[in-house]
């Protein structure tokens, strides 16, 4: 809602442009989407063995309205993507719900060196796939639809200033970024952010520097990729970031007179030192378009073996006894918390896609699967997405989660997740 005053600044300058004989329309794209989902709820996962903290949706379904606007006149620019969206679920406390999110709008400057913009927008950079360690605002993706979603949350405020060369070109931002995992009550507020990027081009190799203040906290990436002939890719990605943006599992031992009880929390962690994480991987193109794609991920904020016992040892307390009278809240707090952070809670894993190319240019067929290499659990998913004519695209994905009671996919709240749309260009 908040962006709503975006529109009336576009007004206006679309107006002001009138002079120049810009026919205002022809920057004008939209699209009407239909999705639907459903899940299949997880069978005797540890975290949630009744299904009383995380209900699952049996179905949903949303219409999605996607607008785009550019508008070009001299040196100056505007760009717009927005999604107005009304979404129906069978979930108690969902039904009819209305969202407004523009996921960037941008008022740009193009000299011959330097590029002034300023708006809203999303930061997607980075070398790999399935992860961007080396850029401070990466959100983790699980799938395909997180894939997806990334380039259509809310977009955050941002003014930035580039120098651009021929084979090189640096950035200075500022932005009040907002974590989608800030969503949950473990997070304060926005970060008020600063960066600085350096990109070069070196033949076949393109690498970056990165370095910003996170609020009060230093990070430092980098990333390069290169590319072997027409078909061979590698690439790599590293970032540091002071800790306290990670969370710390703490145990409090709680006095109750006749008996001495374990009080379990996520918290902010104030530890001094540095997290490290990187992302190693390639991919291989075949003469008919095949694509294969592997990354290995570190995560060095993630829970050692140790400290993973213990965090599990926790939850198996707090789901055993969050109907207790005095504590059975804090354990529920606890539980749901856990849910929220589920997806890089330990130190390795390892990502795979397999992607088919079919008769269309956007017609594919994509294999994937994650790996936590520590506890074996995984989630598997199929993507299909197909071309109708010059109108509409149909998408298509199955996404299951899989491990034993007390491994990380296996707290997820279910098992097998279907999702399918529709979309209508006009």
């Amino acid at each position: 809602m908040r962006h709503f005053s975006l529109f009336g600044v576009l007004l206006a300058v679309s107006t002001n442009a009138a002079y120049a004989d810009l026919n205002l329309l022809d920057g004008l794209t939209t699209s009407l989407v239909l999705e639907g989902e459903r899940q299949f709820e997880q069978k005797g996962g540890a975290l949630d063995p009744d299904r009383t903290l995380v209900p699952v949706a049996d179905h949903s379904t949303r219409g999605v309205l996607r607008v785009g606007y550019s508008l070009y006149w001299d040196d100056y620019s505007i760009e717009l993507r927005s999604r107005p969206s009304y979404s129906d679920s069978d979930e108690a406390g969902v039904n009819g719900e209305f969202q407004q999110r523009t996921e960037h709008f941008s008022v740009n400057y193009s000299g011959s060196l330097v590029t002034l913009s300023g708006g809203v927008t999303n930061f997607i950079e980075g070398a790999g796939y399935s992860w961007n360690p080396s850029n401070p605002f990466a959100e983790i993706r699980h799938n395909e639809k997180d894939n997806a979603s990334q380039y259509v949350r809310e977009g955050d405020p941002y003014f930035s200033a580039k120098l651009d060369g021929s084979d090189y070109g640096v950035r200075l931002l500022w932005t009040d970024f907002k974590n989608s995992e800030q969503d949950n009550q473990l997070y304060e507020g926005r970060l008020n952010s600063y960066a600085i990027k350096a990109n070069f081009l070196l033949e076949a190799s393109e690498v970056s520097a990165t370095g910003a203040l996170l609020q009060d906290k230093q990070f430092y990436g980098s990333s390069v990729s290169s590319t072997f002939g027409d078909q061979l890719e590698l690439h790599g990605e590293v970032g540091v970031v002071e800790k306290g943006h990670s969370l710390e599992f703490v145990s409090t031992d709680v006095n109750l007179g006749p008996q001495t009880l374990s009080l379990y929390e996520l918290q902010r962690e104030e530890d001094e030192g540095w997290d490290t994480r990187l992302l190693l991987g390639g991919q291989y193109t075949f003469t008919d378009n095949t694509n294969v794609l592997v990354e290995y991920l570190y995560n060095g904020s993630g829970y050692s073996d140790s400290d993973w016992k213990r965090y599990r040892q926790a939850v198996e307390d707090a789901s055993t006894n969050q109907q207790d009278p005095v504590l059975g809240s804090a354990h529920r707090g606890f539980l749901l918390n856990t849910h929220s952070t589920i997806g890089l809670f330990r130190q390795h894993y390892l990502f795979t896609r397999v992607a088919f190319a079919g008769s269309g240019d956007s017609d594919t067929l994509s294999l994937l699967a994650r790996f936590n290499l520590h506890d074996e659990s995984f989630l598997a998913g199929i993507n299909k997405v197909w071309n109708i004519g010059d109108s509409w695209i149909t998408n298509m994905s199955m996404n299951g989660f899989k491990g034993k009671a007390y491994s990380e996919y296996g707290w997820v709240p279910y098992e097998l997740q279907l999702q399918a749309s529709v979309e209508y260009f006009f």
